[in-house]
């Protein structure tokens, strides 16, 4: 969604300035679609990365995810110019519409409200600084009491085979054998060990 934004952008800034349909699609692919492609192989590449782990249970997740990506990169470059071309100008919002009928044309990219609130944060760097930390800091606050950990059979309710298996372990070889750090080599002790009944 973002890259086919990205391009429409640039294909209204550019009706906007008095540009003919063909010639602002041109525009748009020559900037817009140009970065798109960039970030699509960054992205594809990225994902094509988890091959490096060496979890082959990620592989067939890498290889969807960046199939999936291309396949956008590719409707953002072919489908949506053509889409373009056959829109034209009814991408652009009434008023805009009007205002390029009656020739007035724009010559800056920015919108109004961007440009006031970038006036606003040159006016008061510190202030906005200062309020945009606190937000970041509130954000953060409850990381810091998080706790991180894998979950295990410890977690299942009290009714379940695999809980009681999990407490029955605990209680027969004490506290920590089911840890998953020494699990498998006291298993495997476990294991060797002769059974009794009774």
């Amino acid at each position: 969604m973002d890259y086919a934004l990205f391009i429409v952008t640039r294909f209204r800034q550019g009706l906007q300035r008095g540009k003919p349909v063909e010639q602002a699609i041109v525009d748009s692919l020559d900037t817009s679609g140009r970065a798109v492609m960039f970030a699509g192989i960054t992205v594809c590449i990225a994902l094509l990365g988890m091959f490096a782990l060496g979890v082959s249970f990620l592989y067939g997740v890498a290889v969807a995810a960046s199939v999936a990506v291309l396949f956008t990169v590719l409707a953002a470059l072919t489908l949506l110019p053509a889409l373009l071309g056959f829109l034209g100008p009814r991408v652009l919002g009434r008023r805009a519409r009007r205002a390029l009928a009656a020739g007035e044309l724009t010559g800056s990219d920015s919108s109004a409200g961007w440009a006031r609130w970038a006036r606003v944060v040159q006016a008061r760097p510190a202030l906005v600084a200062t309020a945009a930390t606190l937000v970041l800091v509130l954000i953060a606050i409850p990381f810091f009491s998080m706790r991180l950990g894998s979950s295990d059979s410890g977690s299942d309710p009290a009714n379940t085979t695999t809980r009681k298996a999990y407490d029955l372990l605990a209680t027969g070889f004490g506290a920590g054998y089911n840890g998953r750090s020494n699990s498998s080599r006291k298993c495997t002790e476990a294991h060797s060990r002769p059974h009794s009944r009774g």
